[in-house]
């Protein structure tokens, strides 16, 4: 399934942890200098716990990043963990960072959850599709 300019907009108005979104951004760019930048901008705004997709994109290109919402099927995400640095907003509005594929044979990804002090797990493609 590729997703569509409709399915896109609706990504785009989920609202989503700024912990743990902040956290990952951190964590897959490889410097906590993402979260300066992305805090200084934000600090002019209210401080709250929950942000809307949308509106961390725009923070996000203030900053000099670019981040796009895209829904994924099962293949598109392994496809795009070789390349690009993946997000996953999970249901419950957190955020995960994507570190690839996991075990061969294996429906799953390799994850790192800010929640869980960074812990690395496999994530099964099963338990994905219900998170």
């Amino acid at each position: 399934m590729i997703a569509t300019d409709i399915e896109n907009e609706a990504i785009r108005g989920h609202v989503i942890s700024r912990e743990t979104t902040f956290s990952c951004l951190d964590r897959v760019c490889g410097t906590n200098g993402v979260r300066r930048k992305i805090t200084a901008i934000e600090s002019m705004d209210d401080i709250e716990s929950a942000l809307p997709l949308d509106r961390l994109i725009a923070i996000a290109e203030k900053s000099g990043f670019q981040l796009r919402a895209v829904n994924l099927d099962w293949r598109e995400l392994l496809i795009a963990t070789s390349t690009k640095k993946i997000l996953l907003l999970l249901r419950n509005a957190n955020t995960v960072a994507v570190l690839g594929t996991g075990r061969e044979g294996v429906e799953e990804v390799t994850v790192s959850d800010p929640l869980y002090q960074w812990r690395t797990f496999f994530l099964p493609r099963v338990a994905l599709e219900h998170a």
